[in-house]
């Protein structure tokens, strides 16, 4: 299967509400293939897990200076195993969910790039569909998505060092999107509080209803096991990161009726926080190690209908953000 490599300069991207452009850089196209998630690793890797001609998840390191692209070996005995939730782990490594058809089971593994390999970190013995994940600076502590249902039912729980595990989210009727920030002790996730009427759906216009709910943004904070609520709202989330050095949080979805990829930044003044749009549309992402950047992707589900622009990742340099007095 054929790729090609462009690392050009498109042009720019005006931020929403700003007049400030954003240089904008075409860095790698699949001619054949649909990307499902990118992460970037450090300064010379991308890892992209896009599908193969089988339909089934794979896993690319691409070199972002040589413009080559090396397979990376799933470690499993699963037949057709499914891959998801791509993010960089605190120890710098790419980490993912392997779900298991056959037989069945769910594990978190990590990508060694060094030896294009991955191998088992965690095995989840007891929720049945772990949604997502997330780890603590030390990689002692988790939080796990527990999905009762397509964005209809979910819980957050709280592995601590010890293994115990205690539901953070028992008021909520949705949760999901857990972030342990890199530089403090406190996780970001998106929730929704359970809906009016009753718990029982009847209808396909109420299960509408309750996937165009709005989800908020909330801080748990481990230690106190409090959490708080900011002032926003998100329609349709499918993303959600902290940018490495601690200050950005960045989501795709829909905010004030416009769908994109979003920076939310203010976040030590959470009652004035500030949000921009820099990509437009449905993506995946991932931020630079030195949060300078942001690669994006417009991949096999996000609804892009320009061929030119589906499946091809690129990169935005972000506005320098105002330090907070």
């Amino acid at each position: 299967m054929k790729k090609h490599i462009l690392f050009i300069l498109l042009g720019s991207v005006l931020l929403a509400g700003c007049q400030r452009e954003l240089p904008v850089s075409k860095l790698y196209h699949l001619s054949n293939e649909g990307i499902l998630d990118i992460a970037w690793v450090d300064n010379q890797t991308i890892i992209m897990n896009d599908i193969d001609e089988r339909n089934y998840s794979k896993f690319e390191a691409l070199d972002i200076n040589s413009h080559v692209s090396r397979p990376i070996d799933i470690e499993s005995s699963c037949k057709g195993p499914y891959t998801r939730g791509l993010k960089i782990l605190p120890n710098q490594r790419a980490g993912f969910i392997l779900d298991c058809p056959e037989p069945i089971y769910q594990i978190i593994q990590e990508i060694d790039i060094t030896k294009n390999i991955t191998s088992d970190i965690y095995v989840e013995p007891y929720i049945g569909q772990v949604g997502n994940f997330t780890y603590s600076y030390d990689m002692k502590e988790k939080i796990l998505v527990d999905d009762n249902g397509l964005y209809m039912d979910s819980s957050l729980y709280h592995l601590d060092a010890n293994g115990n595990r205690i539901n953070i989210t028992p008021d909520f009727q949705r949760a999901d999107f857990p972030v342990w920030s890199p530089t403090a002790d406190v996780v970001a996730f998106l929730g929704t509080r359970p809906r009016s009427g009753s718990d029982e759906l009847k209808s396909w216009g109420q299960i509408e209803d309750i996937l165009d709910y709005p989800w908020k943004l909330y801080l748990y904070n481990p230690k106190n096991q409090k959490t708080d609520e900011l002032s926003m709202e998100i329609v349709h989330p499918s993303r959600f990161k902290w940018s490495p050095d601690g200050k950005l949080l960045a989501f795709a979805g829909e905010y004030k009726g416009s769908s994109g990829v979003w920076i939310v930044s203010n976040l030590d003044t959470p009652d004035n926080l500030k949000i921009t749009r820099v990509v437009q549309g449905s993506a995946v992402f991932d931020f630079s190690p030195d949060s300078k950047s942001l690669a994006f992707a417009y991949g096999v589900y996000s609804g892009q209908k320009d061929t030119e622009k589906l499946n091809t990742i690129y990169v935005i340099d972000l506005p320098v953000q105002n330090t907070n007095p």
